[in-house]
């Protein structure tokens, strides 16, 4: 019986629903705005730095290895206020307090979690926040603080208190902890931060092997058009569905033949994870659409 290895994987996050909701969890998407670059559906102070120093960059010490190429490096700087960009804080979507909800949540999520180092000078200690929310209401927040200097990546999990539901969420992170609002931070302290997910570390994903197996997308990227072929599965009743940035479900499609065409032309241009799956077996590859 012939057996073929596949290889899952999809920049770690796609390969499950604990990390899709949260946008660019893995600081992988970037925008130039000339002298700088923000990270995508992420608020930066960047824009009322006049450089060369920016609090936000993109950094390509990123981690686990394998998974993306970027991670998110955050910096203060003392001689400059926070009117003028010196506070290296990131909150998802925009800057607001209180907190207002910035990406919709699926689910139940228990814990945030993922990767961190920290630099910090004159006693900083970064921060790491996330707020959980209902109907635009907060109803649970909790935080871990980073205190100790850690040159390697770290893994970290912050578990939320019981809460009923929710609906949306926020993430806030810092390279320091300011004992009031309007406390600077101490020292030109640097943290890293990359993939973050819901409920479990996003982790290199081993090779899957399944028995009698050959799954085929191309072309990849693709525009109009991608072809889906499982030659050689006996698995009856086998779906792909196609899933966006934000883990929405965007297209789906029960397959009839061992190789067919799927019409793509109604999505936008970027990344997407497809998942083709069956009773018995499941597996997801990164989609890059281009026109």
């Amino acid at each position: 019986m012939k057996r073929v290895t596949i290889l899952l994987t999809f920049l770690g996050a796609f390969l499950s629903e604990i990390c899709a909701q949260i946008p660019n969890y893995g600081f992988e998407n970037w925008t130039n705005f000339g002298g700088y670059e923000d990270p995508n559906d992420w608020a930066t102070m960047n824009s009322s730095c006049t450089g060369p120093f920016y609090s936000v960059t993109k950094s390509s010490d990123h981690y686990p290895e394998g998974i993306g190429s970027f991670a998110l490096r955050l910096e203060n700087n003392t001689s400059l206020t926070q009117e003028t960009g010196g506070w290296g804080v990131i909150v998802t979507k925009s800057f607001d307090y209180p907190f207002k909800p910035a990406f919709p949540v699926i689910g139940h999520p228990t814990s945030l979690c993922g990767y961190v180092k920290f630099l910090p000078q004159n006693g900083d200690e970064a921060g790491i926040t996330v707020v959980l929310f209902k109907d635009g209401v907060m109803i649970g927040n909790n935080s871990t603080t980073i205190t100790s200097t850690e040159e390697l990546w770290q893994p970290f999990t912050i578990e939320f208190e019981t809460y009923e539901d929710a609906d949306s969420a926020t993430i806030m992170v810092m390279a320091w902890t300011p004992s009031a609002p309007t406390d600077p931070p101490q020292g030109n302290s640097v943290i890293y931060i990359d993939n973050l997910s819901f409920n479990s570390l996003i982790n290199s994903v081993p090779d899957k092997t399944l028995s009698n197996c050959n799954v085929r997308i191309y072309p990849n990227p693709a525009s109009d058009y991608i072809t889906v072929s499982t030659e050689n599965i006996n698995n009856t009743d086998i779906i792909v569905n196609i899933y966006n940035v934000i883990g929405a479900l965007v297209k789906s499609k029960t397959l009839l033949q061992d190789q067919e065409q799927l019409n793509i032309g109604d999505l936008g241009s970027g990344i997407y994870m497809l998942e083709i799956k069956s009773k018995e077996w499941s597996e997801k590859q990164k989609l890059i659409i281009k026109r």
